[in-house]
């Protein structure tokens, strides 16, 4: 019986541990940066403005996850290498979440912190569904020889 190298073992287990972190990570760009673009452009928040930050990304993920359990599809259960695929691709699902939060940082106002934390998270995680799906559809066709 033959070992496996310890290079292979070290490679599957970074597979593993990117395909666990690639959605949380680029969710947690998309907060912070939306955040950081808030701020330039509104102001420093203060303790009002955090919670309202905070309630508009909770509502976002609510609302996605109503219409989400409304439709009542089967979860889509993307492999760990699909979703470090997905994790190189993010820079759609965040880039769309920023130019969002820009836009509505142009606001200049309180309403700007739940709006923008509200748009932010229902864009990127939309987008990264769209992402997720794409990547799986790809790599299940070229399995298929398509």
């Amino acid at each position: 019986m033959t070992s496996t190298p310890p290079r292979r073992r070290y490679s599957a287990a970074l597979v593993s541990v990117l395909g666990r972190s690639a959605l949380p990570y680029g969710y947690t760009i998309t907060v912070w940066t939306s955040g950081a673009v808030l701020e330039h452009d509104v102001g420093s928040p203060g303790i009002v403005e955090i919670w309202l930050f905070l309630a508009g990304a909770i509502a976002a993920f609510a609302l996605l996850a109503a219409l989400a359990a409304r439709a009542q599809p089967r979860p889509a259960k993307p492999s760990p290498y699909q979703l470090v695929r997905t994790g190189t691709i993010q820079t759609i699902a965040v880039g769309a979440a920023l130019g969002a939060t820009c836009a509505i940082g142009l606001l200049h106002t309180m309403i700007a912190w739940p709006l923008a934390s509200f748009a932010a998270t229902a864009v990127y995680l939309t987008a990264a569904s769209v992402e997720v799906r794409t990547v799986a559809t790809v790599v299940d066709d070229q399995q298929d020889g398509c």
